[in-house]
């Protein structure tokens, strides 16, 4: 697992010669811990306290301390687990790009972005980045060290601008990217609430029905003598064992749905989900149209940033989210790196458009597929909005189905016998 370190406190040391002397004063002997806990901070997973101790003993053996070499301990030692908003990167990215067009130097553009953060954990994460530039590490090499904030396409980007000396206009390119994602999930977020509201009214709805309505309508019938429909008998059957159950059918459907998200969350759970997803009518469509306008986003932004065809490819790949669409975008980078042109690789594909395939190919062939791949990015976004706005006028019918499907059942399981039973008081 990547370690890291979360910044430094330099006040109680004095530089000299790239190392940090510590003060013979009363005050700052007693302040030998300073520098281990400010790079622990308060988001590191703690040591065992016998580690602890030890690694504060070696620290006071010398009144020399070789910072690099200490940050370098800690980096083998602590670990962080919390991400970063992506308002703050984006913020990061403006804010360094705009003082770079200035002429600032990238590393007193980093140190004033982390005076100017109100983000804790991202002031610790910039701290320890402007050390790692200090002493020698790009600012690519410096993000790939905490992954769990900045992704491999960023970092890749970072990497290209850095060669082709174009990282102001690519940080700023990033930032707005990142702004337009921020948006684009909010839409995407908001449209996924509303099926998610009315599943559980269904499940609630049935719940209830079966725990309460049925049963006053079964001593009715019970009551009669009347031999009941298959349906009417069946319904009462689940009524019965849900008010004899009732803590256990709530318990089970608990376990039932935490045992899904679990399998979800595996290889295997992921690529069944996204599969059975993508099949389905309307939300399929929308997931479509939001893994190929992240695949031609990632793609124009890495092309752009002057990052190779294959790496691009395989960067990408681990950008989109669905398991279909990342085994597929594998799938052509392997492809790409045997010389096969992406749009031949994609042009058989039922997971990407004809419109993606034509807007490729003629990129490939005029040699401005970054061009190309972008202009296709923000009109799959713009689709991906159109959709998320409408969302729930369009999945309404099927809402309909389900619910007048359920309704429908309980209401015939009912008036069956009761027709029966008025048919036999007109027959007397």
């Amino acid at each position: 697992m990547s370690k890291k370190a979360s910044g430094f406190g330099l006040k109680d040391y004095e530089a000299r010669n790239n190392t940090f002397v510590v003060e013979n004063n009363a005050k700052e002997k007693s302040d030998e811990e300073t520098i281990l806990l400010d790079i622990i901070g308060e988001d590191a997973v703690p040591l065992a306290e016998a580690k602890r101790k030890q690694i504060q003993k070696k620290i006071s053996k010398t009144k020399k301390i070789d910072l690099y070499k200490a940050y370098q301990k800690m980096h083998a030692t602590f670990s962080f687990k919390r991400r970063v908003p992506l308002k703050e990167k984006a913020i990061f990215y403006e804010l360094t790009a705009t003082m770079l067009d200035a002429g600032i130097p990238l590393i007193q553009a980093v140190k004033v972005f982390t005076e100017q953060t109100t983000h804790k954990y991202f002031r610790k994460v910039s701290q320890a980045i402007t050390y790692q530039i200090e002493k020698g590490q790009s600012l690519s090499q410096a993000m790939r060290e905490y992954k769990h904030i900045f992704t491999e396409a960023e970092a890749g980007m970072i990497e290209a601008a850095e060669a082709t000396g174009r990282l102001a206009s690519v940080m700023l390119r990033q930032s707005e990217e990142i702004e337009a994602s921020i948006e684009l999930r909010a839409k995407i977020r908001s449209a996924m609430i509303y099926p998610v509201i009315v599943f559980a009214f269904v499940i609630l709805t049935l719940y209830g029905m079966l725990r309460y309505v049925i049963p006053q309508m079964s001593a009715l019938f019970e009551s009669t003598g009347l031999e009941l429909p298959a349906l009417t008998s069946f319904l009462i059957s689940a009524s019965d064992f849900v008010v004899e159950n009732g803590v256990l059918v709530v318990a089970g459907f608990v376990v039932l749905m935490i045992a899904l998200w679990m399998f979800g969350v595996t290889p295997l759970g992921k690529y069944v989900y996204h599969s059975l997803i993508l099949k389905l009518p309307v939300l399929g469509v929308f997931q479509k149209a939001i893994n190929q306008s992240r695949f031609a986003r990632s793609l124009s932004n890495l092309l752009g940033a002057g990052v190779s065809v294959v790496t691009a490819v395989e960067i990408t790949s681990r950008a989109v989210t669905n398991e279909i669409y990342k085994r597929k975008i594998n799938l052509i980078a392997k492809d790409v790196s045997q010389g096969i042109p992406i749009a031949e690789s994609i042009q058989d594909s039922k997971y990407f458009s004809n419109l993606m395939v034509s807007m490729i190919s003629v990129g490939e062939r005029t040699a401005q597929i970054d061009e190309l791949t972008k202009k296709t990015a923000e009109y799959y976004e713009s689709k991906v909005g159109y959709m998320a706005d409408n969302f729930a006028k369009l999945i309404q019918p099927f809402i309909i189905l389900i619910v007048g499907s359920m309704v429908g059942v309980v209401v015939l399981s009912i008036m069956l016998p009761m027709t029966k039973l008025i048919g036999g008081i007109e027959a007397l």
